[in-house]
């Protein structure tokens, strides 16, 4: 949903979810809510926000606000809404800007070096 264009939807009302991905933490991690270590090096315990890294147990999860504000890189985070999947019905050309080469532009028939001399076939 807030990665659909809207034309004409405001984005100061846009509101980002947190993206949780269970376990994996860093040794040091602290829950968001009860500021208790979440690691664990028997399994994979805790959840971490990819977006704002926010890393919280999972009892504690449904106590966190759901709006990610994307953390210290807020100021230079390409939100999702900004992200949208190319259009397949544009060529791939001119998505990546490739040009094809004309042939009208007729080569150079002798190119000389120091050591080589190469000769372009017409």
């Amino acid at each position: 949903e807030n990665a659909t264009y809207v034309p004409g939807k405001d984005l100061a009302s846009v509101k980002h979810q947190h993206h949780w991905r269970e376990g994996n933490l860093p040794q040091t991690s602290k829950c968001y809510h009860c500021k208790k270590s979440c690691f664990s090096s028997e399994c994979l315990t805790g959840y971490r926000c990819e977006w704002c890294g926010a890393t919280c147990h999972g009892g504690c999860r449904s106590q966190v606000n759901p709006e990610c504000k994307f953390g210290v890189l807020e100021p230079i985070y390409l939100p999702p809404h900004a992200v949208s999947i190319p259009r397949t019905e544009v060529p791939m050309e001119a998505i990546i800007g490739v040009q094809v080469k004309s042939r009208s532009t007729p080569l150079q028939r002798d190119y000389s070096c120091r050591k080589y001399r190469i000769v372009v076939p017409q």
